[in-house]
């Protein structure tokens, strides 16, 4: 019937992802979000806004549905060991289970741990990423590592299985996947921070990363490369122009030059708003 809408999720600190869901009395939204390096479905009451997580741990948790009545949802799971299964639960008790597995040959792998790691980028703002060591790794010895870079910018890396990082670390790299300002996941003033300086701050965050593998006696410094897509492709190109540590590097589907990006892209409007 239209009429004055009214902001549920205001208080809420980071972007509202996708796959919203009422429920059948119209008194709650499921939504789903990005929450540092993993993902997680909320739910907001229509009356007051209260949001709450639905699911506890350091998992993700991403694509959702309701049952007709509200009572069970279904969902899919996936963590750095393991691809994504679904899984249902009741949506007022968290009574999670798994329904498939969908990859069980996974269980008969050799898969690299990863870790979450943390460091200080400029103006000692603390920066977030991944770092998968390489299959059998050995503490004290050090490691050819692979800097990934994201697109987006405002994108982010998850802690999820990665088959293509899993292939490297097998052969020896470890591979690190930063999370700078302008990333999504860690609250909105932290994905504007890169507004009119990409190339700037956030590359600061991402070489501060690169230091702390290597102070951590993980990375050899004289072998390492970077790599992205999209905006990681800039990235990639504007780093080989900024520094001469990397030995390789592979940018693709990336951005090169500005002004034909902006005349023949269908997303002109990214430059203008993360460079104004």
């Amino acid at each position: 019937a239209g009429g004055e809408p009214r902001n549920l999720t205001s208080s809420f600190g980071d972007s509202v992802g996708a796959g919203l869901n009422w429920t059948p009395d119209g008194r709650a939204i499921y939504f789903s979000s990005g929450l540092g390096v993993y993902s997680q479905v909320n739910v907001v009451t229509t009356t007051d806004g209260t949001v709450r997580a639905v699911f506890s741990g350091n998992r993700n948790y991403n694509l959702f549905d309701l049952a007709s009545n509200g009572g069970r949802m279904a969902f899919t799971v996936n963590d750095s060991r393991t691809p994504d299964d679904i899984w249902t639960a009741q949506t007022g008790l968290g009574d999670a289970r798994q329904l498939t597995t969908l990859n069980p040959q996974v269980k008969e792998l050799a898969v690299a741990p990863s870790e979450v790691i943390r460091w200080r980028g400029p103006d000692n703002l603390e920066i977030e990423g991944i770092l998968l060591k390489p299959l059998g790794y050995q503490s004290g010895r050090r490691y050819p590592l692979i800097l990934q870079i994201h697109g987006g910018p405002y994108g982010r890396f998850s802690d999820n299985f990665n088959a293509r990082n899993q292939v490297w670390a097998a052969q020896g790299y470890a591979v690190l996947m930063p999370n700078p300002r302008g990333s999504t996941g860690y609250g909105n003033a932290f994905t504007l921070a890169n507004i009119g300086d990409w190339g700037g701050k956030d590359f600061g965050d991402i070489i501060a990363g690169v230091d702390a593998v290597i102070a951590r006696g993980i990375a050899d410094a004289d072998r390492c490369v970077v790599m992205g897509g999209s905006y990681g492709g800039f990235m990639t190109f504007w780093t080989v122009t900024q520094t001469s540590r990397f030995k390789a590097a592979s940018g693709h589907v990336a951005i090169s030059d500005w002004y034909s990006f902006h005349g023949q892209s269908d997303i002109p409007g990214l430059m203008e708003y993360g460079f104004k």
